[in-house]
């Protein structure tokens, strides 16, 4: 069974230049709680920053952390 030692808090939040510019957040981030093979708590995190000046960075920024 996964013990309930981990804590995580996540956030993504629309930076300066974007909100001068009317652009959403283009970063994403993921939290996975599992088991490893010898039966151990893992905790996996992945973070994305979409780059600003691609086109559908915030697409790729999801994808990666899917």
């Amino acid at each position: 069974m996964i013990s309930n030692t981990w804590r995580c808090v996540r956030a993504s939040v629309t930076g300066t230049s974007h909100l001068a510019t009317n652009k959403k957040c283009q970063d994403a981030n993921a939290v996975l709680r599992t088991k490893d093979g010898t039966d151990d708590d893992v905790l996996i995190l992945v973070v994305s920053d979409g780059a600003g000046s691609a086109m559908k960075s915030d697409e790729g920024a999801v994808m990666v952390c899917s």
